[in-house]
């Protein structure tokens, strides 16, 4: 792994949130937002937190291009991802390289930022450039749901 995995808690609102972004975006909701959808409404009216999977990068280094797996080990997961970056981190990009036509798209590291794709088509790496990794050091980590 890249990073340190670990588990967020978030709160009803941001879950709503997140859903209706992936809902806009058509992907296919992941198990963590199945779990959501499962809590009552007095738990979500009450603002109970749920529980989503989150990992913290050194923010120097560039991740190389990998598809996701479950737990980093095994078969890839067929399904979507998507994450939510927490950290801006100029001089940094998502890539997203689509493995039928070998397309890169790249897509800069902002809070805030959700992207979501298809984990079967596309492989993906984190780019860092050389003169922001420097700033990096001193700046951490980056955040991501």
């Amino acid at each position: 792994h890249s990073g340190l995995d670990m588990v967020c808690q978030v709160s009803a609102d941001v879950m709503r949130r997140l859903k209706e972004q992936l809902d806009a975006e058509g992907a296919v909701a992941s198990q963590h937002v199945l779990d959501w959808r499962s809590q009552t409404e007095h738990e979500k009216e009450h603002g109970l937190l749920a529980e989503v999977p989150a990992r913290v990068c050194p923010a120097s280094k560039s991740v190389p291009q990998h598809k996701d797996k479950p737990d980093g080990k095994g078969a890839c997961v067929s399904s979507w991802i998507c994450v939510v970056y927490l950290t801006h981190h100029p001089g940094s990009a998502l890539v997203l390289k689509d493995d039928v036509t070998s397309r890169e798209f790249r897509v800069a590291i902002e809070p805030g930022r959700m992207c979501c794709w298809p984990n079967a088509r596309f492989s993906h790496r984190v780019d860092v450039d050389a003169a922001a990794a420097l700033g990096a050091e001193l700046t951490g980590f980056r955040y991501m749901l």
